[in-house]
């Protein structure tokens, strides 16, 4: 059986890390997307990837046989049109979207983080993508 590769965005936060500790004790392969991937110090068994999220391929080239993908919206900023698109060109078949309790489902958002994610909701549900 193939393990299933999963890029994970923001992973070298505090969400990040914890998380491909789990996915690899559960036996996933790990991607780690990072701007800075000389300085990302993971486990090894990690493949990591990166650099400026603005230069064309970033996202094609970490999101080239992947699975699934984890985003994390503080990570990618305002990249997440291009990471989503990029994971729809090669295949993926997930995304999780890291979001925020301030959401509302219906209406007006009070908070402004709660506006970003609720944008970055919608965009997740129209990509088409799981």
């Amino acid at each position: 059986m193939n393990k299933p590769t999963v890029l994970i965005t923001g992973a070298t936060g505090h969400v990040g890390r914890p998380l491909i500790a789990s996915l690899l004790a559960d036996g996933a392969q790990v991607r780690a997307l990072t701007r800075d991937p000389a300085a990302a110090h993971l486990p090894p068994e990690v493949e990591v990837t990166g650099g400026d999220y603005t230069a064309p391929g970033v996202f094609a080239a970490a999101a080239r046989g992947a699975d699934a993908v984890f985003v994390n919206l503080g990570a990618i900023r305002t990249g997440l049109g291009d990471l989503l698109a990029a994971a729809r060109d090669a295949g993926v078949s997930k995304i999780v979207l890291l979001s925020s309790v301030t959401v509302q489902d219906h209406g007006e958002q009070a908070y402004a983080l709660g506006a970003q994610h609720k944008t970055a909701e919608d965009a997740v549900k129209a990509s088409g993508l799981d």
